[in-house]
């Protein structure tokens, strides 16, 4: 079977590394955050995170095995996932985030927003 290019480019759920879920728990650790892993196989959102100066993260963690070449392209290799983490019901003081973990430059952060994603600083 063939696999397309951005299937290529982006590795599964199933077989994401956790431990760029857990790289990433770290770093929210070291800055401030109350965080926490979700514990489920398969979950839409892997960490949720709050600092009472920032508020609520709801953040999905994914990898790419290649080199990610900005948001428009995270959006076009995550499409579903970015439609999916839009319909998330949130108050207004959360943030919905999607953190593209890459062997190749590291993490590259990024707000979901209603029209898009945009580059997130946390």
């Amino acid at each position: 079977m063939m696999m397309s290019e951005a299937a290529a480019d982006r590795r599964p759920d199933r077989t994401r590394a956790k431990g760029a879920e857990y790289e990433a728990l770290g770093y929210l650790l070291s800055r401030g955050y109350l965080a926490i892993r979700a514990g489920v196989s398969s979950p839409l959102v892997h960490l949720v995170a709050m600092n009472p100066a920032r508020g609520a993260l709801l953040i999905r963690v994914v990898a790419a095995r290649r080199a990610i070449h900005g948001a428009s392209h995270v959006a076009a290799l995550w499409r579903e996932d970015i439609d999916r983490l839009r319909s998330l019901p949130v108050p207004a003081y959360c943030e919905i985030h999607l953190w593209v973990y890459t062997d190749r430059k590291g993490w590259h952060r990024y707000q979901v927003l209603a029209g898009g994603i945009a580059e997130a600083e946390v």
